[in-house]
């Protein structure tokens, strides 16, 4: 499995002497392979034989399908976001439309084409027997059965530099590097006898930010050097704890925040900055605006792409917008009832819109083009949890995004299902249970229960793990190595949880840690993750070589394929 991982890669075979067995002496034979190998891959993706016998008989069912489906009731059938259109094709779901158009098939991007649907799996396969984690089952939009997906024909078109329609798209090879997710034998890279809150690659992968409490302390690891200790950051003026922190896009500068109204940016990209406590490369950010008085906790931070603005979700229920260029705060947004515990940017490409999730249970969507206004309101508000809000994640794209809740549940959004400020407020009372608990030393009441929002406008709902003690957080995989098809989340007990976004279930656990995982995250590029728990390791999974990623980024750099 590790060898065909590497070929899909591009990358030069280290086993030369174990390949030559596939590769018959005689000449005839191998011709013979060549052809027989051909006409399998185009059998099985390009429509089962060149003569189109096979396909022109598929082309018949399909026609005879989109009749029956023509004499439907329902005019319009919306796609699952994440499945493949001709797979999807019949399976309805609620529709999406905003202002009154729904979304039809032409609408899902190009790339979402070349796309396989996997099969759900009954049972959570043992990761631990594949060197790169367990390969998914795919179902092929021509083929009758499931199967792991044969790459040899690919490796042999390409190795004879063969170009043609079977000629993998960027999609499909995202497809078959994402089949290969983190797993196996857990590596302990470092152990704090502290509390971790914070743990995260930085967009490049080549540094992992981990945030310690009792000590007060915040590593960055030089992940593609054996994980030794970039910088050591003494954290100042925290309240408890660091409750969050973000890396610039440009990697130059760090942020933290604590349960107070100060935001600490640190210059780690200056080589000069050499002492911790040096006052020279770390500047306080003060939130609290001019002439008030008032105190506040920070729960999250945010850089916006171009790191000219900072978005911070406060203790006092207000979304906080700060200029890093002006040090002052531009907006304080008051829209939520309780605590705002999460921020994000609804694209990597645009810092206008802006998702905040809230112990009022509540995901808002805000417009800073609409934040001039005496009275700001948000542009959008997704209701479906039943209690607070810990963690929300963004896809990138505008339109989807994830919540994590203390419902112990976590729900995909489409944003095109939200509601107008007036449209939420005009909605009759929800009749749902409330239970009377505190989820920092109390299990959920609710446990065992099947319960469903009255105006629930989320799209998938996934539950498995426990939010319980802190905020933990759950994120979309990698757009560059799985096309952000899993989701994955930490966990009240010490187990990380990886979900399907196209099956809907439970790919893999990942059991480790004595302690609760706040934070955990996936590499952008190498099937690799690394968690920060409360027993105070960082432990890395999916690393196939013990961990010496330094290889790893020259034989799997999915960047340069």
């Amino acid at each position: 499995e590790e060898d065909e991982y590497e070929d899909i890669l591009g990358m030069e075979d280290v086993d030369d002497e174990e390949d030559e067995e596939y590769l018959p002496e005689d000449e005839d034979a191998r011709r013979e392979e060549d052809r027989v190998l051909d006409q399998e891959y185009m059998r099985v993706h390009d429509g089962w034989d060149q003569e189109g016998e096979e396909e022109d008989e598929y082309e018949d069912e399909d026609e005879d399908e989109e009749s029956d489906t023509s004499q439907g009731t329902q005019d319009d059938v919306w796609l699952h976001p994440f499945a493949h259109p001709q797979v999807a094709t019949g399976h309805t779901f609620p529709d999406p439309s905003v202002g009154g158009q729904s979304l039809q098939e032409e609408e899902i991007g190009e790339e979402l084409q070349s796309l396989t649907s996997p099969i759900p799996e009954a049972n959570c396969r043992n990761a631990g027997t594949y060197p790169l984690g367990h390969p998914l089952w795919y179902h092929d939009k021509f083929a009758r059965d499931s199967r792991h997906l044969n790459v040899y024909p690919l490796l042999r078109r390409r190795e004879m530099d063969v170009r043609t329609t079977a000629t993998k798209s960027a999609a499909e090879k995202k497809f078959l590097a994402g089949q290969f997710i983190p797993g196996g034998k857990p590596y302990v890279k470092d152990t704090m006898s502290a509390r971790g809150y914070i743990g995260q690659f930085s967009p490049a992968g080549d540094l992992f930010v981990g945030a310690y409490q009792q000590r007060q302390r915040i590593k960055i690891y030089s992940v593609y050097d054996d994980w030794k200790i970039h910088r050591d950051i003494y954290a100042r003026d925290l309240q408890w704890t660091v409750t969050d922190t973000a890396l610039s896009h440009d990697q130059k500068f760090l942020i933290y925040s604590s349960i107070n109204p100060t935001v600490h940016l640190v210059d780690i990209g200056n080589d000069m900055c050499t002492d911790e406590y040096d006052q020279e490369f770390t500047q306080a950010l003060d939130f609290t605006r001019e002439g008030a008085r008032h105190a506040f906790g920070i729960w999250s931070v945010q850089f916006s792409k171009d790191s000219a603005t900072i978005i911070a979700g406060t203790s006092d229920a207000c979304l906080y917008i700060y200029d890093v260029e002006r040090r002052k705060t531009i907006h304080r947004i008051q829209g939520h009832q309780d605590d705002v515990n999460a921020v994000a940017f609804a694209s990597t490409d645009c810092s206008d819109v802006i998702y905040t999730g809230s112990d009022d249970s509540m995901v808002q969507v805000w417009d800073r083009r609409t934040l001039g206004r005496s009275r700001a309101t948000p542009v959008g508000v997704l209701p479906g949890h039943y209690e607070g809000i810990a963690f929300i994640d963004s896809k990138g794209d505008g339109r989807y995004l994830l919540s994590n809740s203390k419902d112990q549940t976590i729900k995909l959004w489409d944003v095109r299902k939200m509601l107008s400020h007036k449209e939420h407020k005009d909605l009759p009372p929800a009749r749902i249970k409330k239970f009377r608990w505190d989820y920092r030393w109390m299990d959920y009441p609710g446990y065992g229960m099947r319960l469903q929002h009255p105006h629930d406008k989320s799209i998938m709902t996934f539950r498995g793990h426990k939010v319980l003690q802190t905020l933990i957080r759950a994120y979309f995989s990698p757009v560059e190595s799985t096309g952000q098809r899993f989701i994955y989340s930490g966990s009240y007990g010490g187990t990380i949880f990886i979900f399907d976004i196209v099956t809907g279930g439970l790919v893999s656990a990942l059991p480790y840690n004595s302690a609760t995982v706040r934070d955990c995250s996936w590499h952008p590029t190498l099937p690799m993750l690394a968690s920060t728990s409360w027993d105070g390791r960082l432990v890395v999974w999916g690393a196939g070589d013990g961990g010496k990623t330094g290889v790893w980024r020259q034989r799997c750099a999915l960047r340069a394929q």
